[in-house]
């Protein structure tokens, strides 16, 4: 029973097999038949090239940070007179930056100065007083006291 089956099995494959050249053959034959002009239009799509400027230029809001970079702030409020600043170099320290307007200060600066050769004339005489008791030691001490308040003041 056995031998049946696998006779049988085999017969079956190899009929299978004839069926399927008979068709691969009649195919074979229509193709060649029908050639390439039969079996119609192939869809190509086609671009014209010519050659054109390119720019590529990108518009984006936003804003640049430098890589280095330093806040001048100023610790008395003013008026900027003159800017000193040569951008892009190096500068020292102590070099002069930015000027504001000082002549206020320049005018206290020349009153003081001129308070103090005043008072020190007036301690040095009243130092001469003291050595011979013409003056009493507070009013020596206010007079030192003002001194120095001047001598802080500039």
């Amino acid at each position: 029973m056995r031998k049946i089956i696998i006779w049988g099995s085999v017969i079956i494959v190899i009929l299978l097999l004839i069926f399927k050249g008979f068709q691969s053959s009649e195919q074979k034959k229509k193709s060649k038949k029908t050639g390439f002009r039969n079996r119609g239009a192939l869809a190509v799509d086609a671009f014209v090239v010519k050659p054109s400027l390119l720019i590529n230029t990108i518009y984006v809001s936003g804003s640049l940070l430098a890589s280095e970079e330093v806040e001048l702030k100023s610790e008395i409020s003013g008026r900027v007179v003159a800017i000193n600043l040569p951008e892009g170099q190096p500068v020292k320290k102590g070099t002069l930056l930015v000027k504001l307007f000082d002549d206020d200060l320049q005018a206290t600066m020349n009153k003081l100065k001129a308070q103090l050769a005043i008072q020190e004339e007036i301690v040095n005489r009243q130092t001469e007083l003291m050595k011979v008791n013409g003056i009493s030691q507070f009013d020596f001490d206010q007079s030192v006291l003002q001194l120095n308040s001047i001598k802080a003041d500039i």
